[in-house]
């Protein structure tokens, strides 16, 4: 061993921790065996909690904005927050302000920005960022299942002309 040569245990390759499958967050109780017996039917009773627990939300677009600007408000920069809620008041509340945020989907918000078209294009581009971030973080609190806003493209009729 004197030789310079390494000895067996330094020549071993490091253990990795990135194979690691995540820690269980708990289980879930399906049922007896006597009431699933097979693995189909605790599937299919697997499925049916999923469905039932999924985001549901009676809140309101108007709601929703305000405890979103109340969390999310203090991460932006004042200039940035002062024209999202500017947006918001002009023209994001009008349209969908009483309406219930689960009621909103992809074609209410490509319609809406369709009659806005008028527009200009960053005008255009504010109303559906700032749609899609107030949607996105209902959809990260789980008030939604997913943000109709994702990949909404809007196009001013003033670049159409140009």
């Amino acid at each position: 061993m004197g030789s310079g040569s390494p000895s067996r245990a330094s020549r071993a390759a490091p253990r990795e921790e990135l194979h690691r499958a995540p820690p269980r967050v708990g289980n879930i109780r399906l049922g007896t065996l006597a009431e699933l017996p097979t693995k189909s039917a605790a599937r299919n009773r697997l499925s049916e909690l999923l469905k039932t627990s999924s985001a549901k939300s009676d809140m309101s677009f108007q709601e929703l904005v305000e405890r979103w600007e109340k969390a999310e408000g203090s991460t932006m920069k004042a200039t940035t927050l002062r024209h999202h809620k500017n947006t918001l008041r002009a023209y994001v509340l009008p349209r969908f302000g009483d309406r219930k945020i689960t009621e909103i989907n992809r074609e209410d918000v490509q319609t809406f920005l369709a009659e806005k078209a008028k527009y200009s294009e960053s005008t255009l581009r504010s109303m559906r960022v700032v749609l899609g971030l107030t949607l996105g973080w209902a959809n990260n609190c789980s008030w939604l299942e997913k943000n109709p806003c994702t990949r909404v493209n809007c196009r001013s009729e003033r670049a159409e002309e140009e």
